[in-house]
């Protein structure tokens, strides 16, 4: 990742962090990377979304949880829709343990392992978030 670019905004005025959480990506996934090519950016708290005053953590808080309309953020960030990316998600993690036997194993174990992988999934949101909030604490104060 070009560290220059983690500062510069798109036409929306939004930052590539911002435009990384809103599309469901997660600390293992694309976020760590922008952090570690501009740290000083989440430091100085430049990460914060200028349109909503968010930190990164509480988009990606707002993003776990799918709080698009109650937290008020329809003129922000665009958080996607949780079921159907969680679903693909899910599916994915669980046909990674399973293997190509997805498709013949019985309905209980395929709801067995979607269950583990959207658990898997959940950790990885809390694991963003935590990362997020472990970087910038004086979002808090």
């Amino acid at each position: 990742v070009y560290p220059q670019a983690t500062t510069l905004p798109n036409s929306s005025q939004k930052l590539p962090i911002t435009l990384a959480l809103c599309a469901g990506k997660y600390w293992h996934t694309g976020v760590r990377d922008i952090f570690q090519s501009n740290p000083l950016m989440f430091l100085s708290g430049l990460s914060k979304d200028t349109e909503t005053n968010l930190y990164s953590f509480m988009i990606a808080a707002a993003a776990a949880a799918d709080l698009a309309s109650s937290a008020n953020l329809s003129s922000g960030p665009k958080v996607s829709s949780s079921t159907s990316e969680e679903m693909r998600m899910a599916q994915r993690i669980a046909s990674k343990k399973i293997g190509s036997m997805w498709r013949f194993l019985p309905y209980i174990s395929k709801r067995r392992a979607l269950k583990e992988a959207r658990a898997e999934l959940e950790m990885m949101k809390l694991t963003t978030i935590f990362e997020l909030l472990r970087i910038a604490p004086e979002a808090c104060l």
